[in-house]
């Protein structure tokens, strides 16, 4: 395959005895244009010699005319290009093209100001037109034509006949079109956008792969290809979609769809995209195929859709931005025939088994439901988790420290049939005792960063606190409370520290550190109140 160039053929050939062939070329910026490309093509009286050797071996040309108005004159006599982009300024001036060189079969033309276009070369496989603003008629295409794209043709009445050789066709932002498309029976690919729905075209047998976006009043659609396997929808007044056929692989939305009827069992990936914006996605989501691949989708969507209807048994799926979580009674109104465990974790006080009052939840335990699933307390020490029908061992671990065990230590759950709820696995996690936080003054030597005050008041947190944090921080606040730095996002840059016999109840101390905000070890004094007593330990 030739890669576009900008020139070819640095040096005039000539042959001896061959007689020059003159024509004059009116533009003078095109004519500096020739002699960069081929030297001395053109003489100082303004006229290119079409018989030189040279200029016939140029075979791709990629040429950005900015200048105007500009008149391509003397660009046909390119005999042996196959390869022709031509960038015009956009909106300025006026342009012109007498011919197009006899042998091209790749042709692009970008932001062209001038109103008519002439006849396309016969060979031509590829045709490009983009920002052609003020073109009303195309030139005929030519049979043997294998990818256009006709793309902002804002004066653009007619798509001329799309002939049968077509493979790929994109036709997009034609606001003015009179006359209906008519697509051809062969075409492999096509996108569509931006046109009057009323010039909406039929659908080709054997269509594979199928765009429709920017289409505003298109509402409905149903007129699927069975041949058909990968469709992207994006920016339509469509509100509902499918069932979709039998066949389709793929399946992309780059925005909101309010409904999905359902899946073909051959979907292998399944993308939705909000490009930016915040869009309408469905609550609920039909049953996913087992022959899925890939389902993605970004962060704005992940609002709106918060669980999934099922996880397809294909042992290569991949959710990427989305979560793995089953809707189930308990986190969706979806309908959904998922089984469910599901059960809280309290803070066991006084060792003895049972919840009594007073005793808070424990966020974060981690919740094992053997074989094969896990999950984790919430802030109210709740859990569920849905589940296929079997028999399960439920067990719960704190990541703390001071975490000794559960009572009970294992729950049993038995589900047999879709839809079961096996709750009430309660657990009551019990710790080392007296364990509590250090509040401390905070004297910083040497002094930290200018734009830090060098007193305040910090709080060192445990490395795993009791509320289920896991990271361990500090909040260092101005005399005046206003926080002017947070650090310690990682384990290390407090060390673990006992404070021993320095705990009782007013008790002084210091440890040192290195703090996140400066690379040199600092000091930190504390001084526990005197409403504080017990073996206190800091950890972070």
């Amino acid at each position: 395959m030739r890669l576009p160039i900008l020139f070819a053929g640095a040096a005039l050939l000539c042959a001896a005895g061959v007689n020059a062939q003159l024509v004059f070329i009116p533009d003078v910026q095109l004519r500096a244009w020739f002699n960069n490309t081929v030297p001395g093509s053109v003489n100082a009286g303004g006229f290119l010699d079409t018989s030189l050797p040279a200029l016939a071996a140029v075979d791709s040309v990629e040429i950005d005319i900015n200048w105007y108005p500009s008149d391509m004159t003397g660009i046909e006599y390119l005999i042996g290009l196959d390869y022709l982009k031509m960038m015009f300024p956009y909106g300025q001036g006026t342009a012109s093209i007498p011919a197009f060189p006899p042998a091209v079969e790749q042709l692009w033309i970008e932001t062209f100001g001038g109103t008519s276009l002439p006849a396309f070369p016969p060979n031509l496989l590829r045709l490009h037109l983009n920002a052609l603003d003020s073109i009303t008629q195309l030139p005929a295409l030519p049979n043997g034509l294998d990818e256009v794209l006709l793309i902002g043709m804002g004066s653009l009445t007619e798509v001329p006949a799309l002939p049968a050789s077509l493979n790929f066709a994109q036709l997009e932002v034609l606001p003015q079109l009179t006359t209906p498309i008519v697509l051809p029976a062969g075409l492999d690919e096509v996108r569509l956008g931006e046109m009057p729905v009323a010039m909406f075209p039929a659908m080709p047998d054997g269509l594979r792969v199928l765009y429709l976006y920017s289409l505003y009043e298109l509402t409905t659609f149903t007129d699927w290809p069975e041949s058909l396997e990968s469709f992207v929808l994006g920016n339509t007044g469509i509100t509902s979609i499918g069932p979709f056929p039998n066949g389709l692989r793929e399946i992309q939305f780059w925005t909101g769809i309010e409904e999905i009827v359902s899946f073909p069992d051959s979907l292998r990936t399944l993308r939705f995209d909000s490009w930016g914006g915040f869009n309408v996605w469905p609550e609920c989501l039909p049953m996913l195929p087992d022959s899925m691949e890939l389902l993605f989708w970004d962060v704005v969507v992940a609002s709106q859709i918060t669980c999934l209807p099922n996880i397809p048994a294909n042992p290569d799926f991949v959710c990427v931005f989305c979560p793995m979580e089953l809707c189930t009674v308990y986190n969706s109104t979806c309908p959904n025939d998922n089984g469910v465990v599901s059960g809280t974790v309290y803070r066991d006080l006084d060792g003895d088994g049972a919840e009594d009052a007073g005793e808070p939840p424990l966020p974060g335990t981690v919740i094992s439901i053997d074989p094969g699933f896990m999950t984790s307390t919430d802030t109210d020490g709740r859990y569920s988790r849905a589940v296929a029908n079997g028999t399960y061992t439920i067990t719960a671990t704190h990541p703390s420290p001071y975490f000794t065990g559960t009572l009970p230590t294992t729950h049993s759950a038995v589900l047999a049939a879709p839809g079961e709820i096996d709750s009430l696995n309660t657990f009551g996690a019990q710790f080392v005792p007296d364990v509590q936080d250090l509040i401390a003054e905070l004297v910083v030597s040497p002094a930290p960063a200018a734009r830090l005050h060098q007193h305040g008041v910090v709080e060192l947190h445990e490395l795993w606190h009791h509320d289920g944090r896991c990271q361990p921080f500090a909040d260092l606040r101005s005399s005046t409370g206003i926080r002017v730095q947070q650090h310690c996002s990682r384990p290390g840059h407090w060390p673990n520290v006992d404070l021993g016999t320095s705990c009782a109840a007013g008790g002084r101390g210091a440890l040192r550190f290195r703090a996140a905000f400066h690379s040199r070890e600092h000091a930190v004094g504390y001084h526990l109140p005197p409403h504080r007593t017990g073996r206190s330990i800091g950890h972070g």
